[in-house]
């Protein structure tokens, strides 16, 4: 047998969520720290190996402990890390791969550089989640982290290497991590016992379940651990066995009496495993009594040894075992289980709208002005928690109306919206300093790196007068103010027609006349502010942009009216092709059908996966109405559309077209039905390039699908930081979206895992709701939801950043100031 010592790893698995409300989990896991600093001062005099030993999983409850600690705690817990019987790892929490630059980096410094220094970390912990960003890793090896430990989850997701295994995770500016796979995080459990876990995830407050104690699980008598060393043997034999063998008239894979999970093939002497404890499994309080079991089990002389320990001890050995044999991987670790975080849509859109704002709060403009650094620290670690990779509560999906599954989606709904204030009333601060001692008139910032152009649109009141005109101060161009329908919040409505297709409630009017001005903001340097003066001028006095060459823009219409393919002069190929903006659905249809999607992702072939999912997965196309020209001049021609769908009360999409530069604009927006059937919404996007080289990018990293990415990580689908570039020979297309980070490639595909990425590169579909998950994640969301996707073609765009630059261009909001009395 190859196998020659078992090294226990013994932490909780930390879900801010799941099991408890968050509010409950921080104190449970300050609690857990103060039990598993008893234990370890309790068994201090224990043969090395025999001790007990505690890791803590993330930072997030050290921070808070550390801060309540007495100095004799925080003494005894560094003590505890001298002996090795306590590391802490240096990752911030599990994340979702939803985080920005500045999230991750922040999540690298959640807590203070002088106690990371005394923590002494050197390692880091992600498990539960299928994948982690190369943003992330490379964040942590700059940190000094050089040993990573994950545990991933393959419900519903898919992980690429066998199990357990360990592999070099290679960083794009040279170094590496040694990277352990371990086979979930509870293996050391099922390695030893059977399951002892009943019923379903107890709340820490249910009194109707308890934790295991002595002898429950671990027992210690000689005819128990004789027990525990045949399923122990019969487990590693698996284990160890070529992948697909029968060991003992059982599936090496699965054997009928374990639990325990195994690709097979493992050729170590050192086997680590993670042990989580058996009350809930996610969120537990260390057992105590794992000592005495080892303790026991050695004295009885039973091979392989059993070690209690910790990770980067054993991954240190581990490393020195294999050596130069050990296989290196590089590229992006993709997350199946990216898709459940658009489960919330519209809280999503908040967060990433709060990522926004802030970025413009720091930018160039604004950087100097005062505000509060507390809050924007606030802000970051409010939106971090928000991408934490734990959702809702276990019950979420099964029981969505219950106090436990609203109780925990408010708390993570809170971060997207806690952010998303403090971000503007950041913002706000700095841009009343920074004009408070300017004359009157409108203030327009451009925070981005790129000049823009585009309408600025403003309540009628903020202007305390009745204006015709806006003058462009930097160019001396006067504009027409174009009055349009807009709210007039606590009136009575006089008729329906007061109400807007928006106005679900109708309460106060929202479509009354002359409530809105629009105007053309002209063009914008970047980083730098326009001022407009609002005048009365008569209609001859109004002058003009000189109108564009009639010629210069070339727009083809489908049988509905609507674009199906538009071109400017410079262009030899259109900016998108017939299709475009389309929304569509894939449900599965059947008995249970959130089963069925369990059903697709559990066969074994790809082609059978196809086959299985063509045949239960309902795809729905809209029926579109008409499309109407709403507004026409020199700068832009809109294009407005309304739309049915069986989920949606209705549908609704608009296409703005400027008339001067290649760039287009959609905003598509649904009312979803209340329903907790699953389903997944697409927006299709079929560019006018061919055979481009693509590029996204997750956490600032860019990379090439399918090239940039660990073989076997997910190509179903991508989350992104919100751009696409498709370069070519003929330009390059750049599109961005404000609200939904997630994409796919080709086809709309969800529960396939295809192997390779289509040809049809040009075909791209974002995804903008998945309510298909049947645990964490939101099971009904519905109202009116808005997208808003940017799309522009550009010849030549040098070397650098700069499509990521010119992205986010188009979805940073100018930021706008009014100053009239």
């Amino acid at each position: 047998m190859k196998v020659k010592r078992i090294d226990i790893i013994h932490h909780s698995h930390t879900d801010l969520g799941y099991t408890d409300h968050p509010e409950v989990v921080k104190e449970l896991h300050k609690k857990y720290i103060d039990i598993a600093l008893d234990a370890i001062a309790a068994t201090a005099g224990n043969k090395p190996g025999e001790r007990f030993c505690w890791t803590i999983e993330v930072l997030h409850p050290i921070r808070q402990w550390w801060q309540e600690a007495s100095d004799s705690r925080k003494e005894a817990l560094l003590k505890a890390i001298e002996t090795g019987q306590l590391e802490v790892c240096g990752f911030a929490f599990n994340s979702t791969p939803f985080m920005n630059e500045e999230q991750w980096d922040k999540f690298f410094n959640w807590i203070p550089d002088d106690l990371w220094e005394k923590l002494k970390i050197r390692s880091g912990m992600q498990t539960d989640v299928n994948g982690v960003p190369l943003a992330c890793a490379m964040r942590a090896y700059n940190k000094g982290i050089r040993y990573l430990w994950t545990g991933p989850n393959s419900y519903l997701g898919s992980v690429p290497f066998k199990q357990p295994s360990a592999f070099k995770w290679k960083m794009p500016e040279g170094g590496d991590i040694f990277v352990w796979v371990n086979a979930g995080y509870s293996n050391a459990h099922y390695l030893f016992n059977d399951n002892w876990r009943k019923g379903p995830v107890p709340a820490a407050a249910d009194l109707r379940y308890r934790k295991p104690e002595r002898g429950d699980i671990f027992p210690t008598g000689k005819d128990e651990i004789l027990k525990a060393y045949e399923r122990c043997i019969e487990n590693i034999k698996m284990l160890v066995a070529e992948p697909g063998m029968r060991i003992e008239n059982k599936q090496a894979s699965q054997a009928e009496n374990t639990q325990f999970s195994t690709s097979g093939g493992y050729e170590y002497e050192i086997l680590p495993v993670s042990l989580t404890n058996q009350w809930r499994l996610d969120n537990d309080p260390p057992f105590l009594h794992i000592t005495e079991f080892v303790a026991e089990w050695n004295a009885m002389g039973l091979k392989p040894e059993i070690r209690i320990t910790t990770p980067t001890a054993v991954l240190k050995e581990l490393e020195d075992e294999i050596g130069d044999g050990l296989c290196q991987y590089e590229g992006e670790w993709i997350d199946w289980w990216a898709r459940g975080s658009i489960s919330a849509p519209v809280d999503m859109a908040a967060a990433r709208k709060a990522k926004r704002v802030l970025k413009s709060a720091n930018s160039l403009p604004f950087r100097d002005y005062k505000h509060d650094g507390n809050m924007e620290i606030k802000v970051l670690e409010e939106l971090c928690l928000f991408d934490e990779h734990t959702w809702g509560s276990w019950g979420s999906v099964a029981y969505p109306y219950s106090f436990d599954s609203r109780g925990k989606m408010a708390e993570k709904s809170s971060f997207a919206y806690r952010a998303l204030a403090l971000a503007e009333f950041m913002l706000a601060g700095k841009a009343r300093e920074k004009f408070a001692d300017a004359e009157d008139g409108i203030y327009i910032t451009n925070t981005s790196d790129y000049s823009v152009s585009d309408w600025i649109v403003l309540p009628v009141d903020c202007l305390r007068g009745k204006y015709t005109c806006v003058k462009d101060c930097e160019t001396g161009e006067v504009r027409k103010i174009i009055y349009e329908k807009g709210e007039e919040n606590f009136s009575r409505p006089n008729s329906p027609d007061d109400f807007s297709k928006y106005n679900v409630s109708h309460t106060f009017s929202d479509n009354v006349e002359g409530r809105k001005v629009r105007f053309w903001a002209g063009r914008i340097g970047p980083q730098s502010t326009k001022r407009i003066k609002l005048m009365e001028f008569g209609e001859t006095a109004i002058q003009c942009n000189s109108v564009p060459d009639n010629d210069a823009l070339e727009i083809k219409y489908d049988k509905n009216g609507w674009v199906s393919q538009v071109k400017w002069k410079q262009m030899t190929l259109p900016l998108f092709r017939e299709g475009f903006g389309e929304f569509l659905s894939l449900s599965p249809e059947g008995f249970a059908p959130r089963w069925l999607i369990k059903d697709i992702f559990n066969i074994k072939e790809e082609a059978e996966r196809r086959k299985k999912a063509e045949k239960l997965l309902r795809k729905e196309n809209s029926k579109y109405e008409n499309a109407q020209i709403i507004f026409d001049n020199n700068y832009m021609t809109v294009f407005e559309q309304c739309f049915s769908h069986s989920s949606l009360i209705w549908g609704k999409r608009t296409l703005e077209i400027w008339k001067d530069e290649p760039r287009a604009r959609l905003k598509l927006t649904i009312n979803r039905r209340s329903s907790t059937e699953p389903e997944v919404f697409f927006v299709k996007f079929p560019f006018g390039c061919k055979d481009a080289k693509v590029f996204i990018s997750n956490g600032g990293h860019v990379f090439t699908p399918g090239e940039g990415q660990i073989p076997g990580t997910c190509m179903d689908y991508y989350a992104i930081d919100g751009w696409v570039h498709y370069k070519t020979d003929k330009g390059n297309w750049i599109w961005s979206a404000k609200d939904s980070p997630m994409i796919n490639f080709g086809r709309p595909v969800f529960a396939e895992k295809i192997s390779s990425l289509p040809g049809n590169m040009e075909d791209m579909y974002a995804m903008i709701f998945d309510n298909t998950w049947d645990t964490n994640f939101v099971a009904d969301s519905n109202g009116v939801m808005e997208f808003t996707f940017d799309l522009a073609w550009i010849k030549d765009i040098g070397k650098g950043n700069k499509a990521e630059k010119i992205a986010e261009s188009m979805s940073l909001d100018p930021v706008v100031l009014v100053k009239v009395r």
